[in-house]
């Protein structure tokens, strides 16, 4: 019997192991691999944090702007790689971008209302054509450099307050079939083959 190709999400707070285990995945169910792509958000947010620093107040509006249009590229250029695509592995997904933009703009003193339901919209309306999400331990988090050479943050505030948005996003505005991975250590091999049994109990359970 032939089924229609997987769409799988890998999320997770960084340095737990999510981007080699979607790699892996990738290559154990013959998917394309839709990367990260998050690094002009974050090249984005440091501009600003300089300025700051410098003291530069008076570039400070422009580099929010520009900030929240790369918030706005990558949403965009999310949806045209779904379309493009039948079945793949994402690293990340639409979650992920509102969890950043909502820490990010939660409580800013302008109303980000309109692009937070933009945002809302299209994590919802994503989840439906998900076939799986799987969520890396936060418990596994490293402070090594990712693949890009940037160093991870440490904050554990930061950490905290992403994970409760997430949890409280997918758990209210979401139903996902969703893998949580075990806060213990394992393979990336070992990662995959929960995520193959997974895949096929849900098929048989389908």
């Amino acid at each position: 019997m032939a089924h229609k190709p997987l769409r799988i999400a890998v999320t997770g707070f960084p340095g737990t192991g999510k981007t080699s285990l979607v790699k892996a995945l990738g290559e154990k169910f013959d998917l394309p691999v839709i990367e990260e792509n998050m690094l002009p958000i974050a090249r984005a947010e440091r501009q600003i944090a300089l300025a700051h620093i410098q003291n530069r107040q008076r570039d400070i509006p422009a580099l929010r702007i520009n900030l929240i249009e790369e918030f706005k590229q990558w949403d965009t250029d999310r949806t045209s790689l779904y379309k493009k695509a039948g079945g793949f592995v994402a690293d990340r997904w639409e979650l992920d971008l509102l969890d950043w933009w909502l820490v990010r703009f939660g409580l800013d003193r302008n109303n980000m209302d309109a692009l937070t339901h933009r945002f809302l919209h299209n994590f919802k309306e994503k989840a439906k054509t998900f076939d799986l999400v799987v969520v890396t331990p936060t418990r596994m988090f490293s402070q090594r450099p990712n693949e890009q050479g940037n160093r991870r943050s440490s904050s554990f505030t930061a950490q905290m307050l992403s994970e409760a948005i997430t949890a409280g996003l997918m758990q209210t505005q979401v139903d996902v079939p969703i893998l949580r991975l075990p806060d213990k250590p394992l393979s990336v091999e070992q990662r995959v083959d929960l995520v193959r049994l997974h895949v096929e109990e849900a098929r048989i359970g389908g």
